[in-house]
């Protein structure tokens, strides 16, 4: 029986921390999402990469930073990180969404780097 109560108190407080890790995530996401709307995307960018090691929606939250560096002009930074939201799984509910946006934003990159070539509407046909 005491083995039960620990066990059960283990698992408690298992749940609540994971809870609360939950939440704060939530919590830097919010916070990045209203960055980036109201604009400020170097604030966005710092929320994006505080969250990115406590967060299940990883692939939602590299491709907002990664549009967040297009917005301040970080390209090579913005590739990066839509390399990685790319490793999305096709079971996501997300996959089509984030694929698709991805690759928009790649082939504006590469547009804005060396205007509209072969490269660029490569991504674009992709998206």
């Amino acid at each position: 029986m005491k083995n039960s109560i620990k066990l059960f108190s283990i698992l408690i407080t298992y749940l609540c921390f994971q809870s609360y890790c939950y939440s704060q995530n939530n919590s830097l996401i919010s916070k990045a999402d209203e960055a980036f709307k109201s604009g400020n995307y170097t604030k966005a960018v710092k929320y994006y990469s505080e969250s990115i090691n406590k967060t299940n929606n990883i692939n939602y939250v590299f491709y907002m930073r990664a549009y967040s560096y297009f917005n301040i002009k970080k390209y090579e930074e913005s590739k990066n990180d839509i390399k990685k939201a790319l490793k999305i799984s096709k079971k996501s509910p997300d996959y089509n969404w984030l694929k698709s946006s991805s690759y928009w934003l790649y082939s504006s990159i590469i547009t804005k780097e060396s205007g509209i070539n072969k490269k660029s509407l490569k991504y674009l046909k992709k998206a």
